[in-house]
Protein backbone atom coordinates (compact mmCIF):
# COMPACT_ATOMS: atom_id res chain seq x y z
CA UNK A 1 0.00 0.00 0.00
CA UNK A 2 2.80 2.21 1.20
CA UNK A 3 4.54 1.61 -2.22
CA UNK A 4 1.37 1.89 -4.14
CA UNK A 5 1.28 5.75 -2.40
CA UNK A 6 4.72 6.46 -3.30
CA UNK A 7 4.04 5.41 -7.10
CA UNK A 8 0.78 7.97 -7.21
CA UNK A 9 3.39 10.50 -5.63
CA UNK A 10 6.24 9.77 -8.29
CA UNK A 11 4.46 11.53 -11.38
CA UNK A 12 3.95 14.94 -9.25
CA UNK A 13 6.88 15.03 -7.74
CA UNK A 14 8.96 14.43 -11.00
CA UNK A 15 6.64 17.82 -12.11
CA UNK A 16 7.95 19.37 -9.34
CA UNK A 17 11.82 18.46 -10.08
CA UNK A 18 11.14 19.71 -13.92
CA UNK A 19 9.54 23.23 -13.26
CA UNK A 20 12.55 24.00 -10.96
CA UNK A 21 14.88 22.69 -13.20
CA UNK A 22 13.29 25.08 -15.69
CA UNK A 23 13.64 27.62 -13.60
CA UNK A 24 16.66 27.66 -12.54
CA UNK A 25 17.52 27.47 -16.36
CA UNK A 26 15.41 29.79 -16.85
CA UNK A 27 17.51 32.21 -14.34
CA UNK A 28 20.61 31.31 -15.77
CA UNK A 29 19.72 32.51 -18.91
CA UNK A 30 18.36 36.03 -17.82
CA UNK A 31 21.64 36.65 -16.00
CA UNK A 32 23.33 35.86 -19.02
CA UNK A 33 21.50 37.97 -20.63
CA UNK A 34 21.17 40.88 -17.84
CA UNK A 35 24.65 40.75 -17.99
CA UNK A 36 25.19 41.94 -21.42
CA UNK A 37 22.07 44.47 -21.33
CA UNK A 38 21.26 45.14 -18.06
CA UNK A 39 17.94 44.41 -19.11
CA UNK A 40 16.71 43.66 -15.44
CA UNK A 41 18.82 44.56 -12.41
CA UNK A 42 18.74 48.58 -14.87
CA UNK A 43 15.08 47.82 -15.87
CA UNK A 44 14.48 50.80 -14.28
CA UNK A 45 14.99 54.44 -16.99
CA UNK A 46 16.60 56.57 -14.06
CA UNK A 47 18.65 53.63 -13.31
CA UNK A 48 20.82 52.59 -16.31
CA UNK A 49 23.77 53.56 -15.69
CA UNK A 50 23.93 57.05 -16.92
CA UNK A 51 21.24 58.55 -14.18
CA UNK A 52 19.98 57.70 -10.37
CA UNK A 53 17.26 58.71 -8.68
CA UNK A 54 17.55 61.46 -6.23
CA UNK A 55 15.99 63.38 -3.11
CA UNK A 56 15.66 66.68 -4.25
CA UNK A 57 15.32 66.24 -8.31
CA UNK A 58 13.90 63.19 -8.30
CA UNK A 59 16.81 61.93 -11.00
CA UNK A 60 20.25 63.38 -11.66
CA UNK A 61 22.97 62.48 -13.80
CA UNK A 62 25.54 60.47 -12.06
CA UNK A 63 28.32 62.54 -11.01
CA UNK A 64 32.02 61.53 -11.79
CA UNK A 65 31.06 58.89 -14.08
CA UNK A 66 32.09 58.53 -17.72
CA UNK A 67 30.11 56.79 -20.71
CA UNK A 68 30.00 56.20 -24.08
CA UNK A 69 26.76 55.37 -26.46
CA UNK A 70 26.98 53.70 -29.87
CA UNK A 71 24.38 55.87 -31.64
CA UNK A 72 25.59 53.84 -35.26
CA UNK A 73 27.85 51.57 -36.34
CA UNK A 74 29.52 53.89 -38.71
CA UNK A 75 30.46 56.31 -35.97
CA UNK A 76 32.63 56.28 -32.72
CA UNK A 77 30.83 55.81 -29.57
CA UNK A 78 29.85 59.28 -28.16
CA UNK A 79 31.51 59.69 -24.97
CA UNK A 80 29.57 61.58 -22.05
CA UNK A 81 31.52 62.77 -19.44
CA UNK A 82 29.95 64.40 -15.86
CA UNK A 83 31.23 66.11 -13.56
CA UNK A 84 31.11 66.35 -9.98
CA UNK A 85 28.07 68.53 -10.21
CA UNK A 86 26.35 66.11 -11.99
CA UNK A 87 26.49 67.72 -15.31
CA UNK A 88 28.27 67.47 -18.81
CA UNK A 89 31.10 69.35 -18.67
CA UNK A 90 34.67 69.59 -17.76
CA UNK A 91 35.57 70.35 -13.92
CA UNK A 92 33.80 74.03 -12.97
CA UNK A 93 35.75 76.05 -10.98
CA UNK A 94 33.90 77.19 -7.69
CA UNK A 95 34.04 80.30 -6.51
CA UNK A 96 33.73 81.40 -10.32
CA UNK A 97 37.18 83.45 -11.35
CA UNK A 98 37.02 86.73 -11.93
CA UNK A 99 36.04 88.39 -15.06
CA UNK A 100 34.45 84.74 -16.37
CA UNK A 101 30.61 85.31 -18.06
CA UNK A 102 29.13 82.08 -16.85
CA UNK A 103 26.15 81.08 -18.99
CA UNK A 104 23.94 77.63 -17.37
CA UNK A 105 21.79 76.01 -20.44
CA UNK A 106 19.15 74.11 -18.72
CA UNK A 107 16.64 71.88 -20.44
CA UNK A 108 16.11 67.95 -20.85
CA UNK A 109 17.54 65.40 -23.67
CA UNK A 110 17.65 67.92 -26.01
CA UNK A 111 20.15 69.79 -23.89
CA UNK A 112 22.15 66.89 -22.56
CA UNK A 113 22.30 65.89 -26.20
CA UNK A 114 23.35 62.02 -25.64
CA UNK A 115 24.06 61.19 -28.93
CA UNK A 116 26.29 64.05 -29.92
CA UNK A 117 29.87 64.83 -29.01
CA UNK A 118 29.82 67.66 -26.78
CA UNK A 119 31.36 70.14 -28.65
CA UNK A 120 28.35 69.62 -31.22
CA UNK A 121 25.88 70.70 -28.93
CA UNK A 122 24.02 73.74 -28.59
CA UNK A 123 25.68 75.30 -25.61
CA UNK A 124 29.43 74.26 -27.03
CA UNK A 125 28.35 76.51 -29.98
CA UNK A 126 26.53 78.70 -28.10
CA UNK A 127 30.09 79.83 -26.54
CA UNK A 128 31.47 79.48 -29.93
CA UNK A 129 28.80 81.81 -31.26
CA UNK A 130 28.96 84.19 -28.21
CA UNK A 131 32.91 84.26 -28.53
CA UNK A 132 33.16 87.61 -31.60
CA UNK A 133 30.82 89.55 -29.21
CA UNK A 134 33.08 90.41 -26.01
CA UNK A 135 36.39 90.30 -24.81
CA UNK A 136 35.03 89.13 -21.67
CA UNK A 137 36.00 85.23 -20.90
CA UNK A 138 32.78 82.91 -21.13
CA UNK A 139 31.80 79.48 -19.98
CA UNK A 140 29.20 77.78 -21.79
CA UNK A 141 27.94 75.10 -19.57
CA UNK A 142 25.21 72.18 -20.49
CA UNK A 143 23.39 71.19 -17.40
CA UNK A 144 20.38 69.27 -19.36
CA UNK A 145 19.29 66.05 -17.60
CA UNK A 146 16.92 63.76 -19.56
CA UNK A 147 13.04 64.07 -18.32
CA UNK A 148 13.76 67.41 -16.32
CA UNK A 149 10.80 70.20 -16.96
CA UNK A 150 10.89 73.64 -15.96
CA UNK A 151 10.14 72.30 -11.96
CA UNK A 152 12.89 69.95 -12.00
CA UNK A 153 15.49 72.49 -13.42
CA UNK A 154 14.44 75.10 -10.87
CA UNK A 155 15.03 72.77 -7.77
CA UNK A 156 18.13 71.75 -10.05
CA UNK A 157 19.22 75.68 -9.73
CA UNK A 158 18.13 76.02 -5.58
CA UNK A 159 19.78 72.77 -4.86
CA UNK A 160 22.73 72.56 -6.65
CA UNK A 161 23.33 74.66 -9.70
CA UNK A 162 23.25 78.38 -7.45
CA UNK A 163 26.84 77.50 -6.30
CA UNK A 164 28.35 77.83 -9.81
CA UNK A 165 27.18 81.84 -9.49
CA UNK A 166 25.86 82.16 -13.35
CA UNK A 167 25.64 85.02 -15.03
CA UNK A 168 22.40 84.04 -16.93
CA UNK A 169 20.57 80.88 -17.41
CA UNK A 170 19.05 80.00 -20.27
CA UNK A 171 16.14 77.92 -19.90
CA UNK A 172 15.11 75.71 -22.90
CA UNK A 173 11.31 74.57 -22.67
CA UNK A 174 10.61 71.24 -24.43
CA UNK A 175 6.96 70.61 -25.82
CA UNK A 176 6.70 67.52 -23.38
CA UNK A 177 7.34 69.86 -20.57
CA UNK A 178 3.86 70.09 -19.68
CA UNK A 179 3.16 65.91 -19.14
CA UNK A 180 6.66 65.93 -17.31
CA UNK A 181 5.58 68.64 -14.75
CA UNK A 182 2.28 66.68 -14.42
CA UNK A 183 4.05 63.68 -13.67
CA UNK A 184 6.57 65.64 -11.32
CA UNK A 185 3.99 67.80 -9.76
CA UNK A 186 2.44 65.54 -7.31
CA UNK A 187 5.43 64.15 -5.69
CA UNK A 188 7.01 67.20 -5.48
CA UNK A 189 6.82 69.05 -1.46
CA UNK A 190 5.79 72.66 -1.65
CA UNK A 191 5.99 75.81 0.65
CA UNK A 192 2.60 77.08 2.63
CA UNK A 193 3.38 79.99 -0.37
CA UNK A 194 3.20 77.33 -3.64
CA UNK A 195 7.16 77.52 -3.99
CA UNK A 196 8.34 73.97 -4.85
CA UNK A 197 10.68 72.58 -2.07
CA UNK A 198 11.72 68.89 -3.21
CA UNK A 199 11.02 66.09 -5.70
CA UNK A 200 12.05 63.05 -4.12
CA UNK A 201 11.97 59.52 -6.29
CA UNK A 202 9.37 57.37 -4.47
CA UNK A 203 11.44 54.44 -5.11
CA UNK A 204 13.53 56.30 -2.29
CA UNK A 205 11.12 56.29 0.44
CA UNK A 206 10.56 53.27 2.43
CA UNK A 207 7.71 51.38 1.94
CA UNK A 208 5.60 48.10 3.78
CA UNK A 209 6.36 45.98 1.43
CA UNK A 210 10.36 47.54 0.84
CA UNK A 211 11.81 44.18 2.26
CA UNK A 212 9.73 41.80 0.60
CA UNK A 213 10.33 43.60 -2.55
CA UNK A 214 13.83 43.12 -2.02
CA UNK A 215 13.68 39.72 -2.02
CA UNK A 216 11.85 39.76 -5.28
CA UNK A 217 14.38 41.58 -6.53
CA UNK A 218 17.20 38.72 -5.79
CA UNK A 219 15.47 36.65 -8.69
CA UNK A 220 15.95 38.03 -12.01
CA UNK A 221 13.16 35.28 -12.88
CA UNK A 222 10.00 36.98 -10.70
CA UNK A 223 11.79 41.00 -12.21
CA UNK A 224 10.95 39.58 -15.38
CA UNK A 225 7.44 38.43 -14.99
CA UNK A 226 7.32 42.10 -13.13
CA UNK A 227 8.27 43.81 -16.25
CA UNK A 228 6.10 41.59 -18.60
CA UNK A 229 2.81 42.29 -16.24
CA UNK A 230 3.90 45.60 -16.38
CA UNK A 231 3.81 46.38 -19.90
CA UNK A 232 0.87 44.26 -20.41
CA UNK A 233 -1.17 46.59 -18.09
CA UNK A 234 0.65 49.71 -20.14
CA UNK A 235 0.00 48.44 -23.88
CA UNK A 236 -3.95 48.25 -22.15
CA UNK A 237 -3.65 51.58 -20.52
CA UNK A 238 -2.21 53.36 -24.09
CA UNK A 239 -5.35 51.33 -26.16
CA UNK A 240 -8.06 53.15 -23.35
CA UNK A 241 -6.63 56.29 -23.81
CA UNK A 242 -4.20 56.98 -25.67
CA UNK A 243 -4.71 61.05 -25.95
CA UNK A 244 -4.33 61.13 -22.51
CA UNK A 245 -1.37 63.15 -20.28
CA UNK A 246 -0.35 60.78 -17.92
CA UNK A 247 0.19 58.16 -20.97
CA UNK A 248 3.33 57.94 -23.35
CA UNK A 249 1.47 58.56 -26.36
CA UNK A 250 -0.03 61.05 -25.11
CA UNK A 251 2.62 63.37 -23.81
CA UNK A 252 2.26 65.68 -26.85
CA UNK A 253 -1.45 65.89 -27.50
CA UNK A 254 -1.51 69.83 -26.90
CA UNK A 255 0.46 70.02 -30.12
CA UNK A 256 -2.31 68.57 -32.22
CA UNK A 257 -4.25 71.38 -34.46
CA UNK A 258 -7.44 69.98 -32.39
CA UNK A 259 -5.57 70.43 -28.98
CA UNK A 260 -7.74 68.48 -25.84
CA UNK A 261 -8.01 71.45 -23.05
CA UNK A 262 -4.73 71.15 -21.04
CA UNK A 263 -5.01 74.86 -19.92
CA UNK A 264 -4.89 73.89 -16.33
CA UNK A 265 -2.04 71.78 -17.00
CA UNK A 266 0.35 74.89 -19.12
CA UNK A 267 -0.23 76.43 -16.50
CA UNK A 268 0.89 74.87 -13.78
CA UNK A 269 3.81 73.91 -16.37
CA UNK A 270 4.77 77.46 -16.87
CA UNK A 271 4.57 78.57 -13.37
CA UNK A 272 8.34 77.24 -12.36
CA UNK A 273 9.11 79.50 -15.29
CA UNK A 274 8.28 82.87 -12.51
CA UNK A 275 9.72 81.13 -9.47
CA UNK A 276 13.09 80.50 -11.72
CA UNK A 277 13.27 84.01 -12.53
CA UNK A 278 12.42 85.42 -8.75
CA UNK A 279 15.40 82.76 -8.00
CA UNK A 280 17.41 84.54 -11.05
CA UNK A 281 16.84 88.26 -9.19
CA UNK A 282 18.49 86.64 -6.00
CA UNK A 283 21.66 84.92 -7.62
CA UNK A 284 21.93 88.21 -9.70
CA UNK A 285 21.60 86.74 -12.91
CA UNK A 286 19.53 86.99 -16.02
CA UNK A 287 17.24 84.50 -17.36
CA UNK A 288 16.48 84.03 -20.96
CA UNK A 289 13.75 81.24 -21.77
CA UNK A 290 13.99 79.75 -25.50
CA UNK A 291 12.11 76.87 -27.10
CA UNK A 292 12.76 74.92 -30.61
CA UNK A 293 10.25 73.38 -32.57
CA UNK A 294 9.43 68.76 -32.46
CA UNK A 295 9.91 67.42 -35.96
CA UNK A 296 6.38 67.10 -36.34
CA UNK A 297 5.66 70.81 -35.51
CA UNK A 298 8.39 71.67 -38.84
CA UNK A 299 7.92 68.82 -40.95
CA UNK A 300 6.02 65.54 -41.94
CA UNK A 301 8.87 63.51 -42.11
CA UNK A 302 11.48 64.38 -40.09
CA UNK A 303 12.32 61.19 -37.82
CA UNK A 304 10.69 58.76 -39.55
CA UNK A 305 13.33 56.29 -39.05
CA UNK A 306 12.30 53.04 -37.50
CA UNK A 307 8.97 53.24 -35.65
CA UNK A 308 10.00 56.05 -33.31
CA UNK A 309 6.81 58.16 -34.21
CA UNK A 310 4.29 55.16 -33.48
CA UNK A 311 6.33 54.43 -30.54
CA UNK A 312 5.31 58.14 -28.95
CA UNK A 313 1.95 58.34 -30.45
CA UNK A 314 2.24 60.45 -33.70
CA UNK A 315 2.27 58.38 -36.79
CA UNK A 316 4.16 59.15 -39.89
CA UNK A 317 2.97 61.54 -42.38
CA UNK A 318 1.81 63.96 -39.23
CA UNK A 319 1.92 67.92 -38.87
CA UNK A 320 1.30 70.10 -36.84
CA UNK A 321 1.66 73.16 -37.81
CA UNK A 322 -1.02 75.40 -35.24
CA UNK A 323 1.33 78.29 -33.66
CA UNK A 324 -0.73 78.19 -30.48
CA UNK A 325 1.81 76.23 -28.45
CA UNK A 326 4.41 78.79 -28.92
CA UNK A 327 2.11 81.86 -28.74
CA UNK A 328 1.20 80.69 -25.31
CA UNK A 329 4.51 80.41 -24.01
CA UNK A 330 5.39 83.71 -25.66
CA UNK A 331 1.79 85.14 -23.95
CA UNK A 332 3.30 84.03 -20.18
CA UNK A 333 6.79 85.37 -20.66
CA UNK A 334 5.48 88.21 -21.62
CA UNK A 335 3.17 88.90 -19.11
CA UNK A 336 5.85 87.87 -16.39
CA UNK A 337 8.26 90.24 -18.41
CA UNK A 338 10.92 87.24 -19.05
CA UNK A 339 13.21 87.28 -22.25
CA UNK A 340 11.80 84.64 -24.66
CA UNK A 341 13.11 83.63 -27.73
CA UNK A 342 11.32 81.06 -30.12
CA UNK A 343 13.52 79.70 -32.65
CA UNK A 344 10.78 77.68 -34.46
CA UNK A 345 10.37 80.59 -37.66
CA UNK A 346 14.51 80.15 -37.73
CA UNK A 347 13.45 76.21 -38.48
CA UNK A 348 11.19 76.96 -41.15
CA UNK A 349 13.30 79.04 -43.21
CA UNK A 350 15.73 76.25 -43.63
CA UNK A 351 15.76 74.16 -46.85
CA UNK A 352 14.91 70.45 -46.24
CA UNK A 353 14.24 71.27 -42.33
CA UNK A 354 14.70 67.30 -41.99
CA UNK A 355 18.46 67.45 -41.81
CA UNK A 356 17.82 69.72 -38.13
CA UNK A 357 16.75 67.10 -36.42
CA UNK A 358 17.93 63.40 -35.21
CA UNK A 359 16.47 60.61 -38.11
CA UNK A 360 15.04 58.41 -34.56
CA UNK A 361 14.92 60.72 -32.29
CA UNK A 362 13.36 63.97 -30.86
CA UNK A 363 16.97 65.38 -30.53
CA UNK A 364 18.35 68.02 -33.01
CA UNK A 365 21.20 66.89 -35.45
CA UNK A 366 24.57 68.48 -35.58
CA UNK A 367 23.05 71.36 -37.64
CA UNK A 368 19.77 71.90 -35.63
CA UNK A 369 22.00 72.65 -33.01
CA UNK A 370 24.37 74.82 -34.80
CA UNK A 371 20.79 77.28 -35.89
CA UNK A 372 19.46 76.79 -32.39
CA UNK A 373 22.71 78.26 -30.94
CA UNK A 374 22.52 81.25 -33.47
CA UNK A 375 19.31 81.80 -32.53
CA UNK A 376 20.07 81.69 -28.86
CA UNK A 377 23.26 83.73 -29.57
CA UNK A 378 21.11 86.53 -31.16
CA UNK A 379 18.53 86.49 -28.31
CA UNK A 380 21.59 86.64 -25.19
CA UNK A 381 23.12 89.88 -27.32
CA UNK A 382 19.64 91.82 -27.32
CA UNK A 383 18.64 90.42 -23.76
CA UNK A 384 21.62 90.31 -21.79
CA UNK A 385 22.84 93.31 -20.18
CA UNK A 386 26.45 94.22 -19.15
CA UNK A 387 29.08 92.65 -21.73
CA UNK A 388 27.73 92.24 -25.20
CA UNK A 389 28.53 94.11 -28.31
CA UNK A 390 26.01 96.47 -29.68
CA UNK A 391 27.27 95.87 -32.87
CA UNK A 392 27.24 92.12 -32.60
CA UNK A 393 25.56 89.86 -35.13
CA UNK A 394 25.59 86.15 -35.26
CA UNK A 395 28.62 84.30 -36.93
CA UNK A 396 28.03 82.65 -40.96
CA UNK A 397 25.84 79.95 -41.31
CA UNK A 398 27.43 76.77 -42.50
CA UNK A 399 26.07 75.04 -45.74
CA UNK A 400 24.00 72.64 -43.44
CA UNK A 401 21.57 75.29 -42.49
CA UNK A 402 20.94 76.86 -45.70
CA UNK A 403 17.85 78.83 -45.70
CA UNK A 404 14.43 78.12 -48.27
CA UNK A 405 14.76 79.80 -51.31
CA UNK A 406 13.75 83.38 -50.76
CA UNK A 407 14.94 83.65 -46.85
CA UNK A 408 17.58 86.16 -45.64
CA UNK A 409 20.67 84.51 -44.08
CA UNK A 410 20.43 85.97 -40.90
CA UNK A 411 16.98 87.06 -39.25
Amino acid sequence: MIRTSLARLRHPVYAVLILLLLGVLGEIALRIIDSYTGQFTRADVYDQGLLCKSWVTHHALKPMETHFRNVSESQPPVELRINSFGIRHKEVTVPKPPGVYRIICLGDERTLAPDLPLEQTFSSQLQWQLENSTRQQLEVINAGVPGYCPLLSLLQVKHQLSALQPDLLVLNFEMSDIADDYRYRRLTAMSPHGLPLSCTNPELLPSPESGASRDCELLLLLQWGKQSATGMWAANIKSEDSGGIGTPAGRYAWLNNRPPDWSAHILHALEPLQQLKQLARGLYCDLLVATGPVPWQISATASCAGNYRDEIGVPPGTHCPSRLPFEILARYCREQRIAFRDTSPAFLEVQDPDRLFQPSSLGYSSAGHELYARELATAIARNAAGIWDESYTPRAERSTTTPRDGAEQQR
